[in-house]
């Protein structure tokens, strides 16, 4: 979709406006917006007096507006390691399939991208299957009765005649195969990334499991005439590598091989780079739901040695699996309290609720709806600790800050700083959580 005349990138915070010049939005007096995102929630456009602007939501990424814009959505808050966010959340990344942009190879390859990188060799391989595979000639040798190639006169006097054959001669030919290093090496990649499907992937999503088997399986397929290199020699292969260029009509290639072997290095995305090797579809993060799925896994992956919290529950989820619905009143009509957390002790009661909010807090406090709600929730469950956890913005005091008791229940916020060390942040925030729920309870 860009044109050749560079598009106008405009970069925005999440759920901030920035201001377009209306030739650029606006044609033959109605606003011109790529028809695949007019029905998308990825941004609002905003015409008023001052003229005309664009309101991104809570996506972060590269998003194509028309041939001639492109709107570049970074996140709130400054955050140092957003790969960590995306890998500890789990939550799946959505991206814009016919919207390509490059990235970096960075970090350790996460769940949370098998199936990104699962389409894109599956794309890869569709249009080198349609375009035509890299294939090499190998010399061939051969002692046969029905002569083609050319005839080794020689090897067939010393071979065929001096033992006696007389109906067989030595013969040598170059035969076109697939089985190369630049084709190895893109088999090696589909089975390793199925290997790391099958392993890593868990139960929570088992529909995108067998997608990205079925993906995998046609790329292997594909690759069918390739042999498997145990010895991994292709990747010092000079084509693979990029120090010796692919054919003209063959430069499809390089995409594919470029992601091959971040996969087999098993690396991520630098998900911050604007420029790299790999050329994928843009991804877009829902940092709000990231964030909190962050705070949940963080406090589950502690519970599950019992040695921190008994368990850790999703309030949002019915049980099983989820935490059991409390309802905001006695008696009567039914409204059920669904806090973010629910932290249990070992007697199956509520040890604390804890609500995630993916917005800056004031000072040190927490907006007051944001308060009244993590207040309801906590006496629906009779909890005896209340937390509101907020990602710190540039200037506040990051950990734990006391708000007060609310009918015998502790009330505090907690401030994680996301350009720090994230695993530093975690340990706080899971030493914090620990030391209050146990003075609460005692």
């Amino acid at each position: 979709m860009i044109t050749a005349t560079a598009p106008l990138v405009l970069r925005v915070a999440e759920f901030e406006a920035v201001d377009v010049p209306s030739d650029l939005l606006i044609s033959n007096g109605q606003l011109d917006l790529t028809t695949k995102l007019q029905y998308q929630n990825y941004f609002s456009v905003e015409i008023g007096r001052s003229g005309v602007s664009l309101r991104a939501r809570g996506l972060v990424g590269l998003i194509p507006v028309n041939d001639r814009v492109v709107l570049e959505v970074v996140p709130r808050f400054s955050i140092d390691n957003l790969s960590r966010l995306v890998e500890v959340s789990k939550e799946p990344i959505r991206n814009i399939k016919w919207f390509n942009r490059r990235y970096r190879a960075d970090d350790d390859l996460y769940p949370s991208l098998v199936e990104i990188y699962a389409e894109a060799l599956y794309g890869y391989l569709q249009e080198i299957q349609l375009r035509g595979f890299l294939r090499l000639y190998r010399a061939e040798e051969e002692l046969s009765s029905t002569p083609h190639g050319r005839i080794l006169v020689d090897r067939s006097i010393k071979r065929a005649i001096a033992a006696g054959v007389r109906n067989k001669v030595e013969i040598a030919w170059f035969q076109r195969t697939l089985d190369i290093p630049a084709n190895r090496c893109l088999l090696h990649a589909v089975l390793y990334l199925a290997q790391f499907n099958d392993a890593v992937m868990n139960s929570e999503h088992p529909t995108e499991k067998r997608r990205v088997a079925r993906m995998l399986n046609y790329c292997s397929q594909v690759l069918s005439g390739v042999s498997r290199d145990y010895s991994m020699a292709f990747l010092h292969d000079p084509i693979v590598i990029g120090s010796t260029s692919l054919p003209s009509q063959r430069t499809y290639y390089r995409p594919a091989l470029e992601l091959a072997r971040a996969i087999l290095r098993s690396r991520a995305l630098h998900l911050k780079s604007s420029n790299g090797s790999l050329n994928l579809p843009s991804l877009l993060l829902d940092l709000p739901s990231i964030f909190e799925r962050y705070i949940r896994n963080t406090l589950s992956n502690a519970s599950e040695n019992k040695q921190i919290f008994q368990s850790v529950l999703d309030g949002n989820r019915p049980s099983p699996g989820g935490a059991r619905r409390a309802s905001l009143f006695d008696n009567g009509s039914s409204f059920p309290a669904n806090p973010d957390i629910v932290i249990m002790n070992s007697r199956n009661d509520c040890a604390a609720v804890v609500e995630v909010k993916y917005k800056p807090a004031i000072g040190e406090q927490p907006y007051r709806d944001d308060l009244e709600q993590t207040l309801v929730y906590g006496m629906a469950y009779k909890a005896p600790l209340a937390v509101v956890v907020q990602p710190a913005m540039a200037g506040q005091r990051s950990g734990w800050h006391e708000l007060g008791l609310f009918r015998g229940m502790r009330v505090a916020l907690h401030l994680i700083d996301l350009s720090s060390e994230l695993k530093i942040q975690e340990q706080l925030l899971l030493k914090e959580l620990k030391h209050h729920i146990d003075i609460s309870q005692n």
